[in-house]
């Protein structure tokens, strides 16, 4: 299909850009792996005397649009140096301060030009992913979820809308806002895209600067949400998960080991006459406390797969999957020392000092039992900490079997 400009009638044909990439590809194999990084190098020279050439002469010359700036080749990395400065408000999403921090794009095209092209007008702003196909696609869209993908509708194998469908099934990429590219650019074909869900639309031949501008507002777009969702599951004072996220988890965990049938621990904390402390030191004392000992949990407590919540007032909860009641009881002696550790004064603790009281569940859950099961009893258990002195753990490991008929 041929390029052409909306502000000219000479065209860039199909055969010169069939030619001008048999040619290069002789002298660059690099441009046929399937996907990656768009990355500047000293192996990369081929592609900028490539780029130049074409894109310069070709493009340029007869389109009458403006030529991208290349990426930098003075480094390995696929990001440019300059930080990218977001105009939402910094309360929702600050500029990204780091190269590693920046939005990462995904575009999707079987046209190596385009894919160049592309890279060339985002890749200083942007860390961009290409594939030359649509497999190719999904697979890295679900390993590197990027924030946005460019999409092109027709593609050999599978098209556009068949990779579409395929992202929004899959849980890990089914939020990642998606603009298509086309070279159709009639109404019934962008109509069933949008009803579809896609974000936009970018038609070819592509114009740099509309590119940037709606690649920016649904970049800044997702940052916005993403910063919402982040807020909507944490606690404003601590930091940590809130009750609200923490149920939802422990939900999925709870299902997740029913059919595993592996074993499942939690751990229920509250901070030992905690009232007191506040009509002693006060409420800002008391918001300064609970945020010490959230910290001293979240370095208690080191996997990656652990949740630590805030459940409500000073009673904190942490998740532990695939954990046995050894192990369970082992982390929260590990906290309730942590705490101690602190040694944030208290006039009216037995200690002198602010502790803490930990009730801990674990056990495989079977069909016939319930969520419901697991929170009594770790609620039990904190009780008879409590109940024995406070600042100590009280444990029991729970096991419910399906029900005989």
């Amino acid at each position: 299909m041929a390029m052409k400009s909306p502000d000219s009638d000479s065209q860039v044909s199909r055969s010169e850009e069939i030619e001008a990439f048999a040619q290069f590809k002789a002298s660059s194999p690099h441009l046929d792996a399937p996907g990656g990084a768009v990355t500047g190098s000293p192996s990369d020279s081929s592609r900028e005397a490539f780029q130049s050439s074409l894109l310069t002469e070709r493009y340029r010359l007869r389109t009458g649009l403006a030529t991208p700036a290349l990426l930098n080749t003075t480094g390995s990395s696929s990001v440019a140096d300059s930080p990218v400065l977001s105009s939402i408000p910094s309360m929702i999403a600050g500029p990204a301060a780091s190269r590693e921090r920046r939005p990462t794009i995904l575009v999707v095209d079987d046209e190596p030009l385009y894919l160049r092209l592309i890279a060339d007008i985002l890749g200083n702003d942007f860390r961009i992913l290409v594939a030359d196909e649509g497999m190719t696609g999904m697979e890295i869209a679900a390993t590197h979820v990027p924030q946005l993908i460019l999409l092109d509708l027709m593609m050999p194998v599978i098209d556009g809308f068949e990779v579409y469908r395929c992202l929004k099934a899959d849980p890990r990429t089914r939020e990642i806002p998606v603009i298509f590219i086309t070279g159709i650019g009639d109404v019934v074909t962008e109509t069933k895209g949008l009803r579809m869900g896609a974000v936009d639309y970018i038609n070819k031949p592509i114009n740099p600067d509309l590119v940037k501008a709606r690649v920016n507002t649904q970049i800044n777009l997702k940052l916005m949400r993403d910063k919402l969702l982040l807020l909507a599951v944490t606690d404003g004072l601590t930091g940590l998960a809130n009750r609200f996220h923490f149920d939802g988890m422990l939900a999925y965990e709870y299902a997740r080991h029913l059919r595993s049938g592996e074993e499942l621990a939690l751990i229920m904390l509250d901070i030992d006459q905690f009232k007191a402390f506040n009509d002693a030191y006060g409420h800002l004392n008391g918001d300064e406390c609970l945020r010490k000992i959230a910290k001293a949990l979240t370095k208690a407590v080191s996997r990656c797969t652990d949740l630590v919540a805030r459940y409500g007032g000073e009673e904190f909860v942490v998740l532990l999957p695939d954990t046995s009641l050894r192990g369970a009881v082992i982390i929260a002696e590990r906290i309730r020392n942590c705490i101690s550790d602190l040694a944030l004064p208290s006039k009216d603790a037995c200690a002198g000092f602010v502790t803490a009281s930990l009730g801990v569940v674990s056990g495989r859950f079977l069909k016939g039992s319930s969520i419901v099961d697991v929170l009594a009893e770790t609620d039990i258990q904190l009780y008879r900490a409590k109940a024995g002195g406070r600042n100590r753990v009280a444990f029991r490991a729970l096991e419910k079997s399906a029900p005989m008929h």
